[in-house]
């Protein structure tokens, strides 16, 4: 099987418990089993975790009701250790942490993890019901290997591990580990976070082993021969690294004793010796390892769950510090010498690399960065896995070893949406390029044919992907949240192969602010986050998707924009002038707008017919009610879409999604609340991203990949901030901005401020005062002025009314 799958299937062991009840026979059983695996102890250690470990007597320890060692005559330490390379070229930041449990078992006595009942239910349970069709769980990995070579063979194999602490949930598990292998004998240590296992989300240590019909995780059988009074199997490792921070590692030695021809396994502190594999257990491995591996493993079940984070969660190419790593990687050769393995003879294996990856450590010589954020992994290799199948059948010997021990233990216990119709209107004013693509569903009274009744049904199910949890906020808006590989945007045809970002590879660098003293932030998100792994979208309803669907039909190809006003400042495209964002900072206004009518405040970047729109909007039609909320709209020649309501922008942030409500508003002569959106293209993969302030800091949202464009996939020609509204042809226009006139004043009238552009070289500058214009289409329903109060702002918006006369 693959390298840690040795620990896999072990773990799922005790991982799921069935709802049916024991006969008295199996309670009896099970008692039994309790009695020999929880011996008789001096002392308890309950640690601040939970975790209770008995102090047993050393020569009473479960290992030796192990039938093959019966006999066996205790190593009470090492022969000698083997002399070891230093690595001169380690990351100077990373701290060594393995201190074990806060206090030792008395002299004569070791700790062994207590076993609960529910322990051994779980294992009964989940042997009797899946041993007999047991196969191999979905499990991805990031390794690296020293494959098996005729004549080579290994006394041991060791590393530093960076500590990470990844986040999952129920029914997976992550961890990073040492490995060493000959023929069907496996023996594998390292860390893992498992909370079906151990009940929370902490990191600990582990060891694995499997030799033919017999094998054992941590001691929930026999075999392991526990000797450190302060380090047994699975104890916490608390200090984790930080992202960008504090790094801490663990160094793990597998050894075999020169004399005994026990497997050792051995920490870095003082050289710790934890206990021992006797030699007696294996076959194979009772010579020598011919195969050695080193790397990072995850696993989950097969309902459709997302792939858990490996290491940091962060890829590879994020580098020390942001990814996990495994340093000074050595092995113990046949003379007794650790030495460091040939780089030529080393081999990178990573299955799904689009989920999890592998790179070298520039920062040693000695070492490898791995990992990464994980997602639904298993479609996205479909393909490739049917090809391999055949290769894998003739592993299937191999892929049998964690069953075999299950068997032991159980002896003891459209294409794009509907929003990208040429009729569209993508050469109208430049804020209209929101207003159509919003009102494609905001109107509609007839019915849909029991045809397009099936076709809205079939949108329904693309737009509305499967979710692991739904949040509904006080204005009644359900956000689903849903696999972050699976969102909708990945329907897009331009985006089957899209490798996703996860965050900016940088942010624009900014010069300092001059903000209006009494203005504050109200962009804090959603009330509460979706899960690790995954994103808010927000639900799209049936009646969406109906007016979507009457409006097109009914608008035909030569459709005129709707009637619209505006009141913005623009910066005209010029030759030579190349903009990578823009960004500012929009005064959050809740206008009072009738049904078919809605306001809006933006910024806004433009190539060509290529437009990405950003800001706030109220929108009663599409929303169902009068507040104030974010939104996101784009067009790319026939292309284009208003926040999710199709396919094309990729959510990243777990807490804020298109289209939620900005809360509290500014008030007339009063407090002033605001909103910073920022569009800037990233320098690495070219996405344009969307970013907030929240109360901290800023907050990357997500981004519409570079592929969605043509004129866009360069930079931008003209930038637009200000405000605007649409009205049907038959009522008066709504207000704009705070509903008054940019003459009457800061925390009046609504305001633009910090207006500025990402220039080539990265940075965020203010625009040259004289090279804006001011445009106003009907000044007797909406004015702009200057924001006095800032040099880099303006005032805007008006009552309305009766606009067209």
């Amino acid at each position: 099987m693959i390298p840690f799958l040795v620990l896999l299937f072990l773990s799922s062991i005790v991982i799921n418990s069935a709802t049916e009840g024991l006969k008295s026979v199996e309670d009896l059983e099970i008692e039994r089993q309790l009695k020999i695996l929880n011996k008789p102890y001096i002392k308890s250690i309950k640690t601040a975790e939970g975790d209770i470990f008995d102090c047993i007597d050393i020569y009473k320890q479960p290992a030796f009701d192990h039938p093959l060692l019966k006999n066996h005559t205790i190593q009470m330490k090492p022969s000698y250790f083997l002399e070891r390379v230093k690595d001169k070229t380690l990351p100077h930041a990373a701290k060594t942490f393995a201190v074990g449990l806060s206090e030792g078992c008395p002299f004569g006595t070791v700790p062994i993890k207590r076993t609960r009942k529910e322990d051994l239910l779980w294992a009964k349970m989940f042997v009797k019901n899946s041993v007999s069709n047991a196969v191999s769980p979905p499990t991805h990995y990031a390794t690296r290997k020293l494959p098996s070579s005729p004549g080579k063979n290994y006394k041991g194999a060791a590393a530093i591990i960076n500590i990470q602490n990844p986040q999952v949930i129920d029914n997976q598990f992550s961890q990073a580990f040492i490995q060493i292998r000959s023929g069907d004998d496996v023996i594998q240590v390292g860390w893992m976070v498992n909370p079906k296992l151990y009940g929370d989300n902490t990191t600990r240590t582990f060891g694995a082993w499997t030799s033919g019909e017999n094998g054992c995780f941590n001691m929930l059988c026999s075999g392991f021969v526990q000797m450190s009074s302060y380090n047994p199997l699975s104890y916490v490792l608390d200090k984790v690294s930080r992202y960008e921070g504090e790094q801490f590692n663990v160094k793990f030695y597998i050894v075999k004793d020169v004399r005994e021809g026990h497997w050792w396994v051995v920490h870095e502190k003082f050289e710790m010796p934890i206990g021992y594999w006797p030699k007696s257990l294996f076959s194979s491995l009772s010579g020598t390892a011919t195969e050695l591996t080193w790397g990072g493993g995850v696993y989950t079940d097969n309902n459709n769950a997302a792939s858990p984070p490996m290491g940091s969660g962060h890829f590879a190419s994020e580098g020390y510090s942001r990814a996990a790593f495994i340093d000074d990687v050595q092995f113990a050769d046949e003379s007794h010498n650790w030495i460091y393995p040939d780089y030529n003879s080393l081999q990178n294996e990573e299955d799904v690399p689009e989920c999890y990856t592998i790179n070298a450590l520039s920062e040693s010589g000695h070492g490898f960065l791995f990992g990464g954020p994980g997602g639904n992994c298993q479609n996205r290799k479909e393909e490739e896995r049917k090809e391999k199948k055949k290769k894998k059948d003739k592993l299937k010997v191999r892929h049998l070893i964690i069953p075999k021990i299950m068997m032991i233990m159980n002896q003891v216990p459209s294409r794009y949406g509907l929003c990208n119709h040429e009729n569209i209107g993508l050469r109208m004013t430049p804020f209209l390029v929101l207003l159509s693509l919003s009102f494609i569903v905001i109107s509609s009274t007839e019915g849909a044919k029991s045809v397009e009744d099936l076709e809205i049904d079939r949108q329904l199910k693309i737009l509305n992907k499967p979710y692991i949890k739904s949040i509904k906020t006080a204005e009644g808006d359900i956000f689903d949240c849903i696999d972050i590989y699976k969102q909708p945007a990945f329907d897009h045809p331009l985006l089957k192969n899209h490798s996703i970002q996860m965050k900016p590879s940088s942010f624009p660098e900014r010069e300092d602010r001059t903000l209006p003293h009494a203005a504050k932030t109200s962009a804090v998100g959603l009330s509460e986050g979706c899960p690790f792994g995954t994103v808010p979208i927000k639900r799209t309803r049936k009646e969406d998707l109906i007016w979507a669907k009457i409006v097109v039909k009914k608008s035909g190809a030569d459709a005129a924009p709707p009637p619209t006003h505006y009141a913005r400042r623009n910066l005209p495209s010029s030759p030579g002038k190349n903009y990578m964002g823009a960004g500012a900072i929009l005064n959050i206004q809740n206008p009072q707008v009738i049904n078919n009518q809605f306001s809006q405040a933006f910024v806004q970047i433009r190539s060509g017919v290529d437009v990405i729109q950003v800001g706030w909007m109220v929108n009663p039609k599409l929303h169902g009610d009068n507040t104030t909320r974010t939104f996101g709209a784009w067009t790319a020649g026939e292309d284009g879409c208003f926040n999710m309501l199709c396919l094309g922008f990729v959510q990243t942030n777990s807490k804020f999604p298109l289209g939620y409500v900005l809360d509290p508003a500014s008030h007339y002569g009063g407090e002033q609340f605001y909103v910073r959106c920022n569009i800037f293209k990233d320098r690495k993969s070219g996405n344009w991203w969307l970013a907030h302030d929240d109360l901290i800091s800023e907050v990357p949202v997500g981004y519409w990949p570079n592929s969605l464009f043509s004129s866009l996939s360069s930079s931008a020609a003209e930038i637009t901030w200000g405000g605007g509204v649409y009205t049907d042809n038959n009522a008066i226009s709504p207000p704009m901005g705070s509903g008054h006139f940019a003459n009457e004043g800061y925390s009046r009238a609504a305001y633009v401020d910090e207006l500025e552009l990402a220039d080539e070289s990265n940075k965020w500058i203010y625009p040259d005062y004289n090279s804006l214009q001011y445009d106003a289409d009907i000044q007797k329903c909406y004015t702009i002025n200057a924001l006095f109060e800032s040099d880099h702002g303006f005032l805007y918006g008006g009552p309305g009314g009766n606009c067209q006369a």
